[in-house]
């Protein structure tokens, strides 16, 4: 057999060897792991595999025509996976990977990496959203792309240093003027820590346009009454 290690889709010759002196037109059969090869009969001593691949893998034997019961030694042929040349595939994942299955016709060996990652799409939204009326709450919320997961959050109001809290979420109850202005969110896993862009919060006043058109009614119903009581007055001259 030549030769008797190859690699997928190569072509492998086997050849038939006896010392006994044979008829010219002698028939010979092949067997794969002690089975004959179907349509595998020639007049040939040589048997070729064309494109092999893994199923071809087996140990080969032939024996002469009319001599079954004597065949030859076994050879093994082992057929690889070939290297196809493939570039390693880097891809990010969102989560944290536990189990992985997969299933395959052909055995091949694949190593997989995965990377550990800073966090990533850091954003922060606000619940309401919108302009703030003095006096009610707003809630602040983090979220961020990391792996491993992001384990610690900080809020910083912009152009303060210290920080405000600690936390995926931020709520600021009886909002007032001085609590107008941007917000961000910083988010830290075990690799690094990534800033939010910043979120202005803008603080309305209260509405006060339907008390002051009430006030503007009761000063007219005032003026009414008013006019009618002095209506009923006469005047005398002494």
């Amino acid at each position: 057999m030549d030769p008797t290690s190859v690699s997928e889709r190569e072509n492998v010759t086997l050849t038939c060897r006896t010392k006994c002196t044979l008829d010219p037109i002698t028939g010979y059969s092949w067997y794969k792991n002690g089975q004959p090869i179907p349509n595998s009969n020639t007049y040939s001593p040589v048997y070729r595999l064309f494109s092999v691949s893994s199923e071809d893998t087996g140990r080969y034997s032939c024996a002469v025509e009319g001599h079954e019961d004597l065949p030859s030694a076994e050879e093994t042929l082992t057929v690889t996976c070939k290297n196809m040349g493939f570039k390693p595939l880097v891809c990010y994942v969102n989560i944290v990977v536990k189990d992985i299955s997969c299933k395959c016709k052909r055995i091949f060996k694949s190593t997989v990496f995965f990377t550990p990652d800073s966090p990533r799409n850091t954003s922060v939204s606000a619940s309401p959203s919108g302009e703030i009326v003095k006096g009610s709450s707003v809630t602040l919320t983090c979220s961020s792309d990391a792996n491993p997961p992001v384990d610690k959050y900080t809020w910083y109001k912009k152009n303060v240093t210290s920080p405000k809290a600690s936390g995926q979420s931020y709520s600021i109850t009886n909002i007032s003027s001085e609590d107008r202005g941007e917000y961000y969110c910083e988010a830290e896993n075990t690799i690094a820590s990534k800033n939010s862009t910043a979120l202005m919060i803008i603080v309305a006043e209260k509405q006060t346009s339907v008390i002051a058109a009430a006030v503007g009614i009761i000063v007219v119903v005032l003026g009414v009454i008013l006019a009618s009581c002095l209506s009923g007055f006469m005047w005398f001259r002494m």
